[in-house]
């Protein structure tokens, strides 16, 4: 196949271009956001370091002095600035839901008036605090709810090209049938133009009637019209087809999809038990479960006896000179337990509580309704793919076979075997064999792509999405 031929396939456009469509290289833009939000929520466990720096803090203001031999006050200028500079070191301890912060800062203060210095330093600070209740299982839930949306990232982006494909699909299934049509009318131009011939031919041996002779001028328009019209549906479709991929500026054309690459038949079995590891819907249900599960949590804690555990020790120093702030420094520590303790609320609490629980109950309503929906979608496309491709084969036949006709039925009628509503009919059956063909295909491959983004997995290579998307 050449390489001419390849940009103008199916295959090709459906299975690569669309997954660089503008709407593909968004859905990527979006996963890539996601990907960085999982990173940051695993690297928030490891040890920050963080600096700050506030070099120039200058005061210009007036103050009341004594005069200490007169006795008497004056207002001068004071000119001050501060310099303060903080390292801090911050650890989060995961299962107990607490946060470990060492830290070390020196405050720099600088009296232009009576040019002094003064030095405050903090070699070494330790501090650790958490709440009272409930921390171990918040940090399981919310772990639980990371990895969950990541998944579900994962599973929305494959959605999404899916989804992106299948529309792709539809319009360039929209543009061969357009095509066919084409063709087609160009086909039954030809044959009016050939049933005329031969029907002035008889109407001069006086075989046909005038008005018989101007049914065949009727048709020959007719076709004519379906010409005009499938020439413009035809350029509508390929201009939406290049829109949709991006590639306004090239020339797009189609062939045949080639049916025979798809399975004949799809089991449902088989079908249902690929559904069941790869939907994107369970889950986005588990995640939402979890979610509500989260908020019932954060409500009954609201509503309980609960508090804050805060410790710390640390040393501090105060002098002249920048090294004497750093001898013998000064210890420092304090233990502070802080609870909260529920208190008369008219019930409130215990009605935030109760709606807490519903949203849970019907969470989970909802996430086995949402299953049972899905398998009902699947079941519904697998008999329609099923019997799709039983119609395309049969349709395959049933347009060869009216060709044929139609062809004899032609030839027939030039030698005055055949009137002309027999050809007539014959050109009927024709086209009614064409749309139902062109129906019977349209309905294979749209079901067959609705089935690979309901379960993200490819029946003709025999893979998940997942492994071929990313």
């Amino acid at each position: 196949m050449s390489s001419e031929t390849d940009t103008k396939s199916f295959a090709y456009l459906v299975e690569k271009q669309a997954l660089l469509s503008p709407r593909s290289r968004s859905a990527r833009l979006h996963y890539e956001n996601s990907v960085l939000k999982y990173e940051n929520y695993k690297k928030d466990f490891l040890p920050m370091i963080g600096l700050s720096v506030n070099p120039i803090s200058f005061n210009r203001s007036l103050r009341l002095l004594q005069d200490p031999q007169k006795g008497e006050y004056h207002s001068v200028e004071d000119y001050v600035n501060t310099s303060v500079a903080t390292l801090t070191l911050s650890q989060r301890i995961g299962p107990l839901g607490g946060i470990l912060t060492a830290s070390s800062g020196l405050s720099y203060l600088r009296e232009f008036t009576g040019s002094r210095n003064n030095f405050s330093s903090t070699p070494f600070s330790l501090s650790y605090s958490q709440g009272l209740r409930g921390g171990y299982k918040d940090y399981i839930i919310e772990r639980s709810i990371n990895r969950l949306q990541y998944k579900v990232a994962v599973k929305t982006l494959c959605t999404a090209l899916a989804n992106e494909q299948q529309d792709v699909a539809r319009l360039y299934l929209k543009a061969y049938m357009a095509q066919v049509e084409k063709e087609q009318a160009e086909q039954d131009v030809s044959a009016s133009d050939t049933l005329l011939a031969f029907g002035q031919l008889r109407r001069k041996l006086g075989y046909v009637t005038d008005y018989e002779l101007n049914v065949i001028r009727l048709e020959r328009f007719e076709a004519e019209q379906a010409l005009v019209a499938s020439q413009t549906e035809l350029n509508d479709a390929l201009f939406l087809l290049r829109s949709r991929l991006g590639l306004v500026e090239l020339d797009v054309n189609v062939v045949k999809p080639d049916a025979a690459a798809l399975p004949l038949l799809l089991d449902e079995n088989e079908v249902y038990a690929v559904a069941q590891a790869n939907t994107p819907k369970v889950l986005a249900l588990e995640l939402q479960r979890q979610q509500v599960l989260q908020t019932l949590r954060k409500q009954r804690l609201s509503t309980r006896l609960g508090g804050e555990l805060s410790i710390n020790y640390g040393l501090n120093q105060f002098a002249h000179t920048f090294s004497n702030a750093y001898r013998h420094p000064n210890h420092r520590q304090s233990i502070s337990l802080t609870l909260s303790i529920p208190s008369f609320d008219w019930g409130i609490s215990r009605n935030r509580r109760r709606m807490a629980e519903n949203d849970y109950q019907q969470a989970q309503i909802g996430i086995n309704e949402s299953l049972l929906k899905a398998e009902q979608e699947i079941h519904k496309s697998i008999k329609v793919y099923n019997q799709s491709s039983a119609s395309y084969r049969l349709g395959l036949k049933q347009y060869a076979l009216a060709q044929e006709q139609y062809r004899l039925a032609m030839l027939r009628f030039s030698q005055g075997e055949f009137s002309l509503a027999e050809v007539i009919d014959a050109h009927k059956s024709l086209r009614e064999s064409l749309k139902n063909m062109l129906s019977a295909l349209q309905s294979l491959f749209s079901e067959y792509y609705q089935l690979r983004t309901i379960t993200l997995y490819d029946f003709v290579k025999k893979k998940n999405l997942e492994e071929e998307y990313l």
